[in-house]
């Protein structure tokens, strides 16, 4: 524990401190101590910064670059259109990838997106549809005005049950 709080961010110190403080408090219930030694204890706070940096664009700015990039870089008409939707919805929702491209048009509620299935592989097959490995990842996401004109948009590209699917049906 003490080793974690070499990282000295004020995050990593109070982590460390409270998880201290459960064990002294457990120690005092088990009567292995008298005496709760970390009251006395104020948390120092951090002296390094942390080592990231955050460049400040707006999310318009973001969505015309990923439109840039993808007309760039993708050589079918199709590809160019579904991909920048693509990329806006992940943005949008905070769904990751293998989520995404396992939405049809069927997960779309009136209100919500439901997330229950995702695009995974196992030994025997590879890029299948599959059920959300743990409860956490099975949610609804509210589907709010932008959400909706990109999933509306993408439908619109294809007649395939698949929201973001290639030309063909496949992802």
């Amino acid at each position: 524990l003490n080793r974690m709080i070499e990282i000295a961010t004020d995050n990593t110190i109070t982590g460390v401190f409270s998880i201290w403080r459960k064990i002294i408090q457990t120690a005092l219930y088990k009567e292995y101590i008298a005496k709760d030694i970390t009251l006395m204890i104020k948390p120092p706070k951090s002296h390094k910064m942390p080592h990231f940096k955050v460049n400040k664009v707006t999310d318009r700015e973001t969505i015309l670059k990923m439109e840039e990039l993808c007309s760039v870089h993708m050589r079918s008409k199709h590809d160019k259109e579904i991909v920048p939707l693509l990329l806006e919805f992940l943005y949008l929702t905070g769904c990751r990838i293998c989520e995404a491209l396992a939405l049809n048009r069927s997960d779309i509620k009136k209100d919500t997106i439901c997330i229950s299935k995702e695009i995974g592989s196992s030994l025997e097959d590879k890029m299948v549809i599959r059920m959300c490995k743990t409860e956490l990842s099975v949610r609804e996401i509210p589907l709010t005005g932008g959400i909706k004109e990109v999933i509306d948009k993408a439908c619109s590209l294809h007649n395939n049950d698949t929201i973001f699917s290639a030309e063909d049906g496949s992802f």
